[in-house]
């Protein structure tokens, strides 16, 4: 019940990037509504995992909770799959807080910006589920601002819109995807491009998990890829990993130990999910080199 509760908050919560999926790194406040809006690899790498296993487990709750579970957890694959893969791999490190110089910009709303993407149906719907200009007002600081949050339970908020609970995520699927493409016109925060060795073998751990879970093979091959890049690429010819990657410099720096923590995880995660036995070779390599 605690797990639920509180992985239900945070993905009602304006930690949340209910527009184009992840999370951010923390939250300033205990509502979860007003987040250091840095997103970062190793967060959402172990919480897509989390949601993942959070839904497998909780066949209790109620269907639109498990809903929730899953729209969390796809929505940070889709998200490091598309703003942080790599050709090699591997998967970037992090995402910036600010852009032109203010915390924030790319993903609160004003309501006049709201008024513009949308139809006036549209507006309306997306008024009342994020309470704009209500309680998901933040104008610390950018005039008139909105954190995205929904205050209400799914089932709440789908009763005073005159839907199912089922009926209103559809439209919001809808609705996120035209937000969506909006704000890819703003100026978008800097990312940190290094390839970082443990935190790429945790995002294969995350997808390996909402691969097992959603029945989503691709994932499943998204994570292998990402093992078989640490594999060939960042262990050297002693079968030492490395700690970091850029496609500038290629490998560097000697592994650290959670570096070879994550990846052997990572390794019998893969294994596990596709019995090719390499996989489970390889992670013995590595504790024997670890130990």
């Amino acid at each position: 019940d605690h797990v639920l509760n509180t992985l239900l908050k945070m993905e009602r919560g304006g930690i949340h990037d209910h527009i184009g999926g992840g999370f951010a790194r923390y939250s300033v406040d205990e509502k979860w509504h007003v987040p250091h809006f840095e997103k970062m690899l190793y967060d959402n790498a172990q919480l897509a995992g989390t949601f993942a296993r959070a839904y497998q487990a909780l066949t209790d709750a109620s269907p639109s909770d498990r809903a929730a579970l899953k729209r969390a957890a796809l929505g940070i694959v889709a998200f490091m799959e598309r703003d942080w893969s790599h050709p090699s791999g591997g998967f970037y490190s992090a995402l910036d807080a600010d852009s032109e110089g203010v915390e924030g910009k790319y993903y609160v709303w004003t309501a006049a910006e709201l008024r513009a993407a949308l139809n006036q149906e549209d507006f309306e719907l997306i008024r009342t589920v994020y309470a704009i200009d209500d309680e998901s007002e933040w104008t610390e600081e950018i005039p008139d601002a909105n954190v995205l949050m929904r205050w209400k339970s799914d089932e709440s908020l789908a009763r005073n819109v005159d839907q199912t609970p089922e009926g209103l995520q559809a439209e919001l699927v809808r609705i996120h995807k035209q937000l969506h493409e909006v704000r890819f016109a703003r100026v978008a925060p800097g990312l940190d491009d290094k390839i970082l060795t443990a935190w790429t073998a945790l995002a294969a751990s995350g997808l390996v998990a909402a691969g097992t879970a959603f029945e989503r093979p691709g994932d499943i091959e998204r994570a292998q890829e990402a093992v078989d890049f640490l594999l060939e690429t960042q262990r050297d010819e002693n079968g030492r990993l490395r700690h970091v990657y850029h496609e500038s410099t290629g490998p560097r720096i000697i592994g650290m130990l959670d570096d070879y923590g994550s990846t052997i995880a990572a390794c019998l995660d893969v294994y596990q999910a596709t019995f090719d036995e390499q996989y489970a070779v390889a992670a013995r390599e590595l504790c024997e080199v670890a130990i």
